[in-house]
């Protein structure tokens, strides 16, 4: 066979060589341009490594550009602040047409931000990703400013809600519980008051540093306003580690303060509130644990409350009798009714026990035990009081001479002991509508006596000097009723009803109840038992000494009789119409 003739070795065009050239020399001097950006610059394939970065990104990552080729870019960023990669997984793969961006903090002090953009390269498929990184630190820095208490240097309540916002984001990623306490500082207005704002600022800022110093490097305090901070955790394992932690804190914030020769012992309330629900709202969260401290304040023995679900209830019922009740004052609908008190020797009636009561209203039931304590909070009870004892002389004022010799007793809240001018007020009441203040008995507790005694007694003497009387109410369920009950400026006691229900079947109430009476009677003190309603409960207290009895069996609360009845010895002057000799529990007066 012929050999074929050899062919001459093959040999680019000179025109493509030179176009090869010049696309090395593009791409060279590209590369020499991107690495002189000072931003990172990295792009990562479809399963998220990375096959070309510039000169800002090694540095940024601390690697050689041999070290960060073919490594996935996950593995490759630094942490945040918390020890977290700033990107997730998904996030740091191709193979999408997703951009996005974010803010990533790599340490609070000094504070290192970057700023994180990423495109998909839409050229190829699967679609490679382009990231860039900028420090922002700068700018952030500013920003962060804005976001702080100028007092306490702490986050304000802008600063803070982002932070419990990014938390809650953070549990679409890793499910845990994010915790709010939130930390009311009690009587701080006194505080401000008694020593000036000066030392009301000493002592936020003194609060906001005990806090920091008792928390966890990864958790956030900040202060929202006025007396009010909030502590934010993350990765607490139950509630009963949150509580736990909550007393701990309560009481390393509470240990006692000294400033300029004075020594102040704050009081905290700590509500607490959890989520393992990312999509709960930042407000709803915080409105949470604001109850929740709204708990814990009204409590007479905790400092630190969970929040239960019930509060919300609570609180929407609460408004709901505040906004009632604001408008039953407006349009002087409240009304008042009156219970006999009865002298069970002859079963002559010998006064009333005037008591306010909502107006009848369909569908709306409200009872004392409930808008009474509103009533109190809401700055109302004055009001109140004011009409009750209105209505009460007013009544006085219209009964014939022959049944003047009768009393009307008022319920006094330990509030109105505390208003100054309270005895001028009634006294120049009475000398209007013309009736003696001696045919007026204030039932009281024991608590504003001794809490504010020189206040409250000296208002309760101004009125005694009137001829006005003053009953101690619900006896023995004080915590110091018995040594107190001869240094208080009182006329006589009620024995609660609590006491005289067991009278019959309790042995331990029948020997209280008689130590009672026996020990009124030696400080010459008149004794009224309440919740009387079965005739063997007034022979047993008749036997006892106790002769003067209210409740039931005598007559319910209602309104004032137009005229009197004295058919029953039990139940004398009793309208027929509001006697009742029903043995059942009477509702809350």
């Amino acid at each position: 066979m012929p050999e074929s003739p050899s062919l001459p070795p093959s040999h680019p065009p000179e025109g493509e060589l030179e176009l090869v050239a010049e696309l090395r020399r593009t791409l060279g001097r590209l590369d020499s341009a991107l690495g002189q950006i000072r931003e990172a610059l990295v792009l990562v394939d479809a399963a998220g490594q990375v096959i070309w970065s510039n000169a800002a990104f090694d540095g940024l990552v601390g690697k050689r550009r041999l070290e960060i080729l073919g490594a996935s870019l996950h593995r490759v960023l630094p942490l945040n602040h918390v020890g977290e990669p700033i990107l997730t997984i998904e996030q740091t793969r191709g193979a999408n047409q997703n951009s996005g961006m974010l803010n990533a903090i790599l340490s609070e002090l000094p504070l290192q931000a970057l700023e994180v953009e990423w495109h998909p390269v839409l050229t190829e498929e699967p679609n490679p990703l382009m990231f860039s990184f900028r420090d922002v630190s700068n700018r952030l820095a500013l920003a962060t400013q804005a976001m702080k208490c100028s007092v306490t240097g702490l986050l304000n309540r802008r600063g803070l809600l982002e932070r419990i916002q990014t938390s809650l984001h953070h549990l679409r990623r890793q499910p845990g519980l994010v915790t709010l306490l939130f930390c009311d500082l009690n009587h701080f207005k006194q505080i401000n008051d008694l020593y000036g704002h000066h030392v009301g600022d000493r002592l936020l800022i003194e609060i906001g540093q005990r806090l920091r110093a008792n928390i966890r490097p990864e958790d956030v305090v900040g202060r929202i306003g006025g007396d009010e901070f909030v502590v934010l955790a993350i990765d607490v394992d139950s509630r009963e580690e949150a509580i736990q932690w909550a007393n701990r804190l309560h009481t390393k914030i509470t240990a006692p303060w000294h400033d300029e020769g004075k020594t102040i012992t704050p009081r905290l309330s700590i509500g607490i509130a959890l989520t393992a629900d990312p999509e709960i709202s930042v407000d709803e969260l915080l409105c949470n644990s604001d109850l929740a401290m709204y708990s814990a304040k009204a409590s007479p023995t905790a400092s630190v409350a969970l929040f239960d679900p019930q509060l919300d209830k609570q609180v929407k019922r609460e408004s709901l009798i505040r906004s009632r009740l604001q408008t039953v004052l407006a349009a002087d609908q409240l009304c008042v009714n009156y219970q006999p008190i009865i002298d069970m020797v002859n079963g002559s009636m010998i006064g009333f026990e005037a008591l306010a009561r909502f107006p009848a209203e369909e569908g709306v039931s409200i009872l004392p035990s409930e808008f009474i304590p509103v009533a109190e909070n809401a700055g109302l009870i004055h009001r109140i009081f004011d009409i009750v004892l209105s209505h009460c002389l007013e009544e006085l004022s219209g009964l014939s001479k022959g049944l003047q010799a009768m009393s009307i007793s008022i319920n006094m809240s330990p509030l109105q002991l505390s208003q100054e001018g309270l005895a001028t007020k009634m006294i120049q009441i009475a000398e209007k509508l013309q009736v003696p203040l001696s045919y007026l008995v204030l039932e009281v507790t024991e608590s504003p006596l001794i809490d504010r005694p020189q206040s409250a007694i000296r208002e309760l003497g101004h009125l005694r000097d009137c001829g006005c009387r003053v009953y101690l109410d619900d006896f023995g369920t004080g915590y110091s009723s018995m040594s107190w009950l001869a240094q208080l400026p009182i006329d006589g006691i009620k024995i609660d009803r609590s006491f005289v229900t067991g009278l019959l079947t309790d042995p331990r109430s029948s020997l209280l109840v008689a130590t009672m009476v026996r020990l009124a009677r030696d400080l010459e003190l008149d004794v009224i038992a309440e919740g009387v309603e079965e005739e063997a409960q007034v022979d047993a207290l008749l036997a006892m000494g106790c002769t003067k009895g209210q409740g039931y069996l005598f007559g319910a609360p209602a309104p004032f009789p137009e005229r009197f009845s004295f058919s029953n010895p039990r139940c004398a002057a009793v309208p027929a119409s509001t006697t009742s000799s029903s043995a059942g529990s009477p509702p809350p007066a």
